[in-house]
């Protein structure tokens, strides 16, 4: 007699089959009866659309010890509200970055400016560098980027240490893809309202508040602008208007004002916002790796309505987990949390039993941070609810050919409803969290979809 509880291999995982052309994504699409009817949910123009927050900081060894980014970033992470922030510092701060800027709804640009037109990267620019002769001579050619020649981006003791950098112009801002979430601009440069070419740039494409400088301006006044204004627009809600605090530089001799342009009613939401996802967008949302609207995943549609979330453990786009996320408070009429979704995975029915075990989370983080875990479910939870074997797919749906991942051969449970007691929060602010993630490796994917999340 053998008593083995132990020491069986597991299968072999191999690398992707399907070449990514041939994998299911999603797809974002205007559906004949939105169109029909000329009826798209829109974003509260009041509302900045997500709590994503860029630091562009190309010059902090140059301005040391006067930078905001470190005092920006304390004040967010001390704030009842959950952020996502990226903090790019000296040569981190390239062109590169600012081809997401869309992405962010609050973003600070703590560099060098001039005229109103132009921002400086702390990208290095090499005339014979490969990005130079294939992407960046032709934007330098069509004004969108400028060299500027010559400057300080450091210190050794007294020595300053000078390289030729990348400039940014309005045309670059005006020319990227997409459109800001109604965000609010910092400009911590000089000049950077000098015109109104940069403002008007950030606005034209969906910013709602744009705050610069009207003439050169120092750091230490920089410094105090978006420790205040960062204080009041996210730990205290205030609109852009009540965050401004009107004021001439009084470090420098050229007294530049700091200058508000745009919206005076915008500001940070503290409501569930988005929940169906019918605004076509991920706004009011926050993610993180694979997270966003889809109008539909191959052959499956949302639950309703013609939207729906997906997070994932990358389809194509990233290997990191996918996770969405939003800050809201609970009225005290408030007690049920309800989510529609649809787990889907090419990890069934082989690695059902196995190490790999993919997983659909659903947490809540309260202001103090401490987490409460709603539903968290692996391939084998999902599987054992539905009475999935590696042998039977029990009440599991086939949906390959109609969708293929890396790997193909995707099960799905349909739409499920998930309601949820949350009385415990009324009154209280909290951050939900959905998420997705590998185990064991990123090779076979996993997608969540997700539709209709309330609080009632």
């Amino acid at each position: 007699q053998v008593d083995l509880r132990g020491g069986i291999d597991e299968p072999k995982r191999s690398n992707r089959q399907i070449p990514l052309k041939f994998q299911t994504r999603g797809t974002i699409a205007n559906p004949p009866e939105i169109t029909s009817l000329r009826k798209v949910w829109q974003l509260d123009p009041t509302l900045i659309g997500n709590r994503n927050v860029l630091i562009f900081a190309p010059y902090e060894n140059a301005f040391a010890p006067n930078n905001e980014g470190d005092k920006i970033k304390a004040i967010l992470n001390s704030s009842e509200f959950e952020f996502s922030i990226d903090h790019y510092r000296n040569a981190d701060a390239t062109v590169a970055v600012l081809y997401n800027l869309t992405n962010y709804g609050y973003v600070v640009l703590a560099t060098h400016g001039t005229g109103g037109t132009t921002f400086l990267t702390g990208e290095k620019a090499d005339t014979n560098s490969n990005i130079w002769k294939t992407k960046y001579k032709a934007l330098v050619a069509a004004q969108k980027l400028a060299v500027f020649k010559n400057v300080v981006i450091g210190k050794n003791g007294a020595e300053k240490i000078r390289e030729d950098v990348y400039g940014v112009r309005h045309t670059f801002i005006s020319d990227l893809t997409g459109t800001f979430p109604n965000s609010v601009i910092l400009n911590n440069s000089c000049e950077s309202n000098k015109t109104a070419s940069l403002s008007a740039a950030f606005t034209g494409k969906g910013a709602k508040t744009y705050y610069g400088y009207s003439k050169i301006v120092s750091s230490r006044f920089c410094v105090i602008n978006a420790d205040t204004l960062t204080k009041r627009l996210a730990k205290d809600l205030k609109t852009t208007a009540e965050a401004f605090m009107s004021g001439n530089d009084p470090y420098s001799t050229h007294n530049a004002a700091f200058q508000m342009v745009g919206a005076n009613d915008v500001h940070y939401p503290d409501e569930l916002i988005n929940g169906d996802f019918e605004f076509g967008k991920i706004d009011g949302w926050t993610k993180s790796g694979d997270g966003r609207v889809i109008s539909s995943l191959g052959t499956q549609s949302p639950a309703g309505g013609s939207y729906m979330g997906i997070i994932s453990t990358g389809l194509g786009y990233t290997t990191a987990t996918g996770s969405i996320f939003q800050t809201f408070t609970v009225n005290q009429n408030q007690s049920t949390l309800t989510i529609k979704w649809n787990f889907m995975s090419e990890e069934f029915l082989e690695y059902i039993s196995s190490t790999y075990q993919d997983y659909f989370r659903i947490t809540i983080k309260d202001k103090d941070g401490n987490v409460t875990t709603l539903f968290s479910n692996t391939i084998d939870g999902i599987a054992g609810l539905f009475g999935a074997t590696k042998e039977s797919p029990g009440q599991l749906i086939a949906v390959s050919p109609g969708i293929v991942f890396d790997q193909g051969g995707v099960y799905m449970t349909g739409w499920q409803t998930s309601t949820f007691d949350i009385s415990a929060f009324k009154g209280k602010r909290i951050t939900l969290i959905l998420a997705a993630g590998d185990v064991g490796d990123s090779i076979y994917d996993t997608a969540i979809l997700l539709d209709d999340i309330s609080v009632k």
